[in-house]
């Protein structure tokens, strides 16, 4: 994997009561996946932009 134009990153944590996946019923081919972010951090969501790459840990 080539992460020479990785330009973010983000903690992904799961909800609930499931302890694995932070995301559940995702379908095998995306073309938008919503990712949650918090309210005081409202402002880096809107800076990645179009075809950036972003790593989810």
């Amino acid at each position: 994997m080539d992460l020479t134009e990785l330009k973010w990153t983000k903690n992904v944590n799961h909800q609930g009561d499931d302890k694995y996946w932070a995301y559940q019923n995702v379908g095998l081919v995306l073309n938008t996946f919503q990712l949650n972010w918090k309210t005081e951090q409202a402002e880096n969501a809107r800076k990645p932009e179009e075809s950036e790459l972003i790593l989810l840990r």
